[in-house]
């Protein structure tokens, strides 16, 4: 058991006096494990979700929201921490990662949002946003890969058109104004009719958040989905099959329940 136990203390004297099993102490084991004791959640076949229950995602309901249309000239669609966007798209163009939609420009903007409640106050936070191609079917979702990084909560889309030229709106010189007691900005900032940024807070913490693209029966771009791993992606994304990085954390956690990969000291299944 990961976790402090401590046996046959009367009092702080003897507890002083005991030793005590902590979670390091524990050594790493390869032995046949329930699905509770490794904190995993079951579907109804009896296969794992990407994501442990201690990540706290049960507590909460998800949803999609349609948000709007964007138009990218040339399909040239970027990602990039959104706060760069915002103060200096040209300055740090250099950061963006570059996703090619083709003649494809009309693309259909959805945010996947998860809400729930704390101390009788409803919160919701954005777990994912999605561009798809209009009457596109995705049969299956690329491995991650690298989106955006940020040490201030937010990440961005635009085109590759306001990167070169954009149209400042907000103070300052910043590309525009943005109230962030809302949950995304939506904007025109290329002088070319439609909108073509979108700016969210990316829920919970900083760092790196991946994305992965949506692929159709002839293997062409059809969707792009920007994904907050700390959900699992099979109770929030229904269509295409998942990308591998999901399928290989669901078999990692079948191994570990089976007793043929390791389980580390804290009691959780390793990666390794």
């Amino acid at each position: 058991m990961a976790g402090a136990v401590v046996a046959g203390c009367a009092g702080a004297s003897s507890l002083a006096q005991s030793p005590q099993i902590t979670a390091s102490t524990v050594p790493p084991r390869m032995e046949p494990t329930g699905a509770a004791d490794l904190g995993v959640v079951l579907d109804e076949q009896g296969r794992p979700y990407d994501v442990a229950a201690d990540w706290g995602w049960q507590d909460g309901t998800v949803r999609v929201e349609e948000v709007a249309d964007l138009f990218i000239p040339g399909g040239h669609v970027r990602t990039m921490d959104g706060n760069s966007l915002q103060v200096g798209p040209q300055f740090f163009a250099d950061e963006a990662q570059a996703v090619e939609f083709g003649t494809r420009e009309l693309l259909q903007l959805s945010v996947v949002l998860e809400t729930g409640e704390y101390e009788g106050q409803t919160w919701e936070s954005v777990l994912g946003v999605r561009l798809d191609v209009e009457g596109e079917v995705v049969v299956g979702w690329e491995p991650f890969e690298y989106a955006y990084g940020t040490d201030g909560g937010v990440g961005g889309i635009t085109a590759q058109s306001v990167l070169d030229d954009p149209d400042r709106t907000g103070p300052d010189d910043m590309l525009f104004d943005w109230d962030y007691d809302n949950n995304w900005y939506l904007g025109d900032h290329d002088g070319v009719a439609g909108f073509d940024t979108f700016v969210f807070s990316n829920g919970f913490g900083d760092g790196g958040f991946p994305m992965s693209r949506g692929l159709n029966h002839d293997g062409e771009i059809a969707a792009l989905l920007i994904w907050d791993t700390r959900y699992p992606w099979r109770l929030a994304i229904h269509d295409g099959l998942p990308p591998v990085d999901v399928t290989l954390r669901e078999d990692q956690f079948l191994e570990c329940m089976a007793g043929i990969r390791l389980i580390d000291q804290w009691g959780q299944c390793s990666t390794e």
